[in-house]
């Protein structure tokens, strides 16, 4: 693993030249900020990969729950989309005034329609 040292950029370099955040009194809180947070995210980490390795080695079915879950989700936004469907106006959709035609290419069917064959 690489460690790799902060860049300074014109706009944390003061005037006199000097870095403005790394070599003030607050930069120790900054740091100490950055520290809990990378412990925090650590253990997260740590308690995860726990998780994981208890739930392989265990009995429970991990398929049955993903499924249950996904069904879960699916089931909630249709409720959502059901709930938020009567805020919207309704849009009533055209009337199809005929069957849908298959989409030949026009003179197709205008030379269908000239020798009386078939009516599209």
């Amino acid at each position: 693993m690489r460690r790799s040292t902060p860049r300074s950029s014109p706009s944390t370099m003061s005037t006199s030249g000097g870095p403005t955040m790394w070599g003030t009194a607050s930069s120790g809180a900054y740091l100490a900020d950055l520290s809990r947070r990378l412990a925090a995210a650590t253990r997260t980490r740590d308690e995860a990969l726990e998780d994981i390795t208890c739930l392989r080695n265990s009995a429970f079915p991990v398929d049955a729950f993903l499924r249950a879950v996904s069904t879960a989700r699916a089931v909630v936004r249709n409720l959502a989309r059901a709930v938020h469907a009567p805020a919207q106006p309704h849009q009533p959709q055209p009337e199809p005034r005929e069957l849908p035609q298959p989409r030949l290419p026009r003179r197709l069917r205008a030379g269908h329609r000239r020798r009386g064959q078939i009516t599209l």
